[in-house]
C-alpha cells in the first residue's frame, strides 16, 4: 500500500483486521491493486473458495439487518440480484429481498444504474 502513495503499516492493517479502523473507498481500490484481487473478491465473506460464509450484520439495536454472505457481491457487482428494500414508519428496514434485473424493472424499483432505466 505504501508503493500506492498511502500511508500503511503493520499496525494499520492490524487495526482494520480488528475493526478498530474503517477503510476508505480509495484505500479499498488500493488493497484490490496490492493485492491483485477485485473489490468483489475483497468484500466477499465467503473466502477465496466461494462455497459458504458468514452472513454479513450491520445497522445497529432495531436497525441490525444481516444478509447472507451468498448475498453480500450483489451489493458490489449486480449481475445477478439486485436488493430490494422495505422501510417501516421509523425509516428502519423491515425486509429485504433480491430479484433479478428483469423481476426489479417490474417492481418499480429503482435501479441503481440510471442507464438501465432508458
Amino acid at each position: 500500500m505504501e508503493g500506492l502513495g498511502y500511508d500503511w503499516r503493520q499496525v494499520t492493517v492490524s487495526e482494520v483486521e480488528n475493526d478498530q479502523r474503517n477503510v476508505t473507498v480509495a484505500e479499498l481500490l488500493g488493497l484490490a491493486l496490492a493485492l491483485e484481487s477485485s473489490i468483489e473478491q475483497l468484500l466477499d465473506p465467503r473466502g477465496p473458495e466461494r462455497t459458504r460464509g458468514p452472513w454479513l450484520s450491520f445497522g445497529k439495536g432495531r436497525g441490525t439487518y444481516a444478509i447472507p454472505g451468498t448475498h453480500v457481491v450483489n451489493l458490489v457487482c449486480t449481475h445477478g440480484l439486485y436488493p430490494i428494500v422495505q422501510w417501516d414508519d421509523d425509516e428502519k428496514v423491515n425486509s429485504l429481498t433480491w430479484a433479478t434485473e428483469d423481476q426489479q424493472r417490474a417492481s418499480d424499483v429503482h435501479l441503481p444504474n440510471p442507464a438501465l432505466d432508458q
